[in-house]
């Protein structure tokens, strides 16, 4: 029995623009002088953030079916293997007027492929493989987009569009990205995403079984 499907949507950077609607509503989230848009300059600055960014994906997903808070030793294990994966310029944050993270767009170098030639291995020849591939690969995958739900309707929603085109360009290497797994929970998310026109490719359903 259905549980829940997770959608996947592609988008090839170099022809993503934001449609002029949405384009009028990130104009009109800036006027309200309520959220800014966060670049980071290194990875010890993103580090510091650790915190926020914590407090703001605990509460981002929590109408969500996967939602699950991660506790402080969680974060901290995230963080501290994630850390080594990220482009700086690249993450984005939606911080409210007292400068509190109440977004975010976590754009990851995808190496996924190069994760399956390993099979599992962590071996010398796999990490160099690895580490190879996070300087090579053209593809991002952007799998953390999150926004406080009482920030979607006060121009959340535009801002976070803004911060995932801004990280979509910011790195010329890049020329494919997927946006995985987002639940159908998120209706507002898939809504945003079907009006940026990205490409929805792949389903993912999550099955339930009665035990008796």
């Amino acid at each position: 029995m259905k549980e829940v499907d997770f959608v996947s949507s592609y988008m090839k950077l170099d022809e993503f623009v934001l449609p002029e609607k949405v384009k009028k509503a990130i104009e009109i989230a800036k006027k309200r002088r309520s959220l800014t848009v966060k670049s980071f300059k290194n990875k010890k600055e993103i580090y510091a953030w650790k915190d926020k960014l914590r407090d703001a994906y605990n509460k981002s997903f929590v109408k969500n079916w996967e939602y699950y808070p991660l506790s402080d030793r969680e974060l901290k294990f995230v963080i501290d293997n994630a850390i080594g994966f990220v482009i700086p310029e690249i993450v984005k944050f939606i911080l409210d007027k007292d400068g509190e993270a109440v977004g975010f767009v976590l754009p990851f170098p995808d190496v996924s492929a190069t994760m399956q030639k390993n099979k599992g291995k962590l071996g010398p020849i796999e990490i160099v493989r690895l580490m190879r591939a996070l300087n090579q690969t053209e593809w991002l995958d952007f799998n953390g987009i999150g926004i406080l739900p009482e920030f979607q309707g006060m121009g959340g929603n535009a801002l976070l569009m803004e911060a995932l085109n801004s990280a979509a360009h910011e790195n010329p290497r890049f020329v494919h990205a997927e946006l995985t797994q987002v639940a159908e929970t998120a209706t507002q998310m898939r809504k945003d995403l079907g009006n940026l026109g990205v490409r929805f490719y792949k389903n993912h359903r999550v099955y339930k079984k009665e035990l008796n």
